[in-house]
């Protein structure tokens, strides 16, 4: 059967033809009417005034000279291409636009779709277009409806829409690659992107900036409901949403609602909004960023880099959020009745006039910080560095605190008064920090707030102000008088606690890791347990030394400073190449001698779809290499575990 289809293919490719316009037929529409499956019709250099309807055959080639000379003119009649549903979904990557630019399209009337491209139940290859100057109701660019294109070195420049000023993608999962969406407009939602009802678009290589929306919009860059994004090496930068009277935009690079998103490798930078999320604004969506940057956002509101709200579920990893600033509170995210987890980051230079330069966490809110820095945040009111509200457990392994200021309170951390929250400080520096009042540079507590702080360092001053404080195998700089307490039996003072100099390496230049000859180096405990509950857990191989240091840095092990976790170093997993891939990508790993290893992937949904590695391996490092060619296109998981360690990488597979 399968030498039957190819022997068919061929004769198909030899009845093939070339048909030449203007030479042929005097339009494009006519060269296409006269068509057969498989045929290329070649657009000489001019100005084509059309609006062009796609005819049901497929493989057709549609190519123009280039994409500046072939010139497809809508006249402001009608979508300049349309694929309508009459062509069944027959129309598949094999048809064929390069080579065109397409302009003037314009739908009018309610609901109107596609002013530059109409695609309905179509999935053609676009490569090589400009799109530019069109407009309707959805889609000012490219509209897509149960329709999955793949669109690669297009530029979409000042098109407009109600919804999606550049493109518009309900129930469809188009590909992007090497993409720009520049200069679109909305009054609306999605000025460059709006993506809706369970799509899965893919943006690769790509840039969307400079696009603009007015009024009650959302999403400068991209707008997403009820549906997946996975965006790889592209950046959404310089977007901006502009209100006004008293109506708040949503999310000035990227607004997702019910949505889920995977962004790798990319930058969110200098978008703004007049309300809510300069960068992006998450509202009960999953988001795993990794790779990235979201720094230089701005918004007249709250949250100048990432607003996380009403039960979304936010990782991040290894990922900059800096120089983000907002003119209400929450410079650089808030996180509101959500999970927020951090590891590998850096918090640095983010800015409020109101409360929490850096990360605000309140209302329900669970957040963990891995492996991670706050660093030169500032607050005009409290909480330089971090905040933490009502109802809310907060989770520290491994962070540095340094050089956040508050104009009032709190300069690391900062606390809502009868909070009843939780905070776990496991290997915490807390440094250089700075707050007006209160004896309060390090911490300001407050009644209904437990903290428990183990293997730290506290070169601040903290005042508890009713707060519950059980300290262990903690180097307390400023001496016990430095944390101040209205009830001294809200202090427990516990084991191994000593009050020294630290020994930085290089304070004044920032570097607050510990000189070999530091009292904190072996000083922490591997095992601590409160009232039933362990705050440390360590195997001998987590630490160097007899015990664990005291502080964020484990000395000899690797630096935050670093892309790679605080692991030993005979342990990692590198990052696949290629990635993205199709269909195998090499991983290289290694591991500690005589260590159980498992090297699994795992799909979105977490299910296990391969397992490449299993048993014990020798020291070093290793190679595999994984062939995804029977699984479908998308995000999965590679998880590395050789004894008590794990590490995870995220790959995409493009078909």
């Amino acid at each position: 059967m399968k030498i039957w289809l190819i022997i068919l293919s061929f004769f198909s490719y030899l009845n093939s033809e070339i048909i030449n316009i203007p030479e042929d037929y005097t339009t494009i529409q006519v060269g296409l009417n006269n068509a057969n499956e498989g045929d290329t019709i070649l657009v000489a250099s001019g100005r084509y005034n059309e609006n062009i309807v796609w005819p049901s055959i497929q493989k057709l080639k549609l190519i123009g000279s280039d994409q500046d000379s072939s010139i497809i003119d809508g006249g402001q009649m009608n979508s300049v291409i349309k694929f309508d549903q009459d062509s069944s979904g027959i129309i598949d990557t094999s048809t064929l636009i390069q080579n065109f630019y397409l302009v003037n399209g314009k739908v009018t009337g309610f609901n109107s779709s596609g002013g530059g491209i109409y695609l309905r139940n179509s999935s053609p290859s676009l490569n090589y277009l400009s799109i530019s100057s069109n407009r309707a109701s959805n889609g000012g660019g490219v509209f897509c409806l149960y329709s999955d294109p793949i669109i690669r070195n297009t530029i979409l420049d000042d098109n407009n829409a109600h919804l999606g000023g550049g493109v518009y993608c309900d129930e469809s999962s188009p590909k992007f690659i090497n993409i720009i969406i520049k200069n679109d407009s909305i009054d609306g939602s999605g000025c460059g992107m709006y993506i809706r009802d369970e799509s899965l678009v893919w943006l690769i290589n790509s840039s969307i900036n400079n696009n603009f929306g007015y009024d009650f919009s959302s999403g400068a860059g991209i707008e997403i409901y009820n549906a997946n994004l996975v965006m790889v090496n592209s950046e959404i930068v310089d977007n901006h949403i502009f209100i006004e009277g008293n109506a708040s935009g949503v999310g000035g690079g990227i607004s997702v609602n019910r949505g889920t998103v995977n962004i790798s490798n990319s930058i969110i930078n200098n978008n703004s909004v007049d309300g809510i999320g300069g960068g992006i604004s998450a509202r009960r969506s999953n988001l795993t960023i990794t790779d990235s940057e979201i720094s230089s956002n701005f918004s007249d509101g709250v949250s100048g880099g990432l607003d996380i709200w009403d039960s979304s579920h936010v990782e991040l990893n290894n990922v900059i959020i800096s120089s983000n600033y907002s003119d209400y509170d929450f410079g650089g995210i808030r996180n509101s009745n959500s999970f927020l987890s951090l590891n590998n980051c850096t918090i640095s230079m983010n800015e409020t006039d109101g409360s929490s330069g850096g990360i605000a966490a309140y209302d329900n809110s669970t957040l963990m910080v891995r492996n991670s820095r706050f660093s030169g945040n500032v607050s005009n009111n409290v909480g330089g560095g971090l905040v933490i509200g009502f109802n809310t457990n907060v989770n520290l392994k491994h962070v540095l605190f340094d050089n956040n200021v508050a104009s009032t309170v709190g300069g690391a951390i900062s606390v809502s008064y009868n909070s009843n929250s939780s905070i776990i400080m496991e290997s915490v520096t807390m440094v250089d920090n700075q707050a007006e009042y209160s004896n309060s540079s390090g911490l300001m507590g407050g009644p209904n707030l437990s903290i428990n702080c183990v293997n730290s360092i506290i070169d601040n001053e903290i005042n508890l102000n009713g707060s519950y404080l059980e300290l262990a195998y903690t180097n307390i700089v400023g001496g016990s008088e430095s944390i101040q307490s209205n009830n001294s039996n809200n202090i427990i003072w516990g084991d191994g606690l000593i009050y020294e100099n630290p020994a930085y390496n290089d304070p004044n230049n920032y570097d607050y890791t510990l000189l070999q000859s530091s009292p904190c180096i072996d000083t922490g405990t591997d095992l601590y347990v409160v009232n039933g509950d362990t705050i440390v857990n360590l195997s001998e191989n987590e630490f160097y030394g007899s015990a664990p240091d005291m502080g964020f840095d484990e000395y000899g092990f690797v630096s935050i400073e670093n892309d790679d976790q605080l692991l030993p170093k005979n342990f990692k997993l590198h990052q696949p190449f290629p990635n993205p891939f199709n269909p195998t990508t090499t991983i290289r790993f290694s591991v500690a001698p005589n260590s159980k290893t498992s090297l699994q992937i795992f799909d979105i949904t977490g299910r296990l779809v391969d397992e490449l590695v299993s048993g014990k391996l020798v020291s070093g490092e290793h190679e595999v290499l994984w062939n995804a060619g029977n699984n479908p296109s998308g995000v999965y998981l590679v998880r590395l575990q050789s004894g008590e360690f794990v590490e995870n990488q995220k790959v995409v597979l493009v078909k």
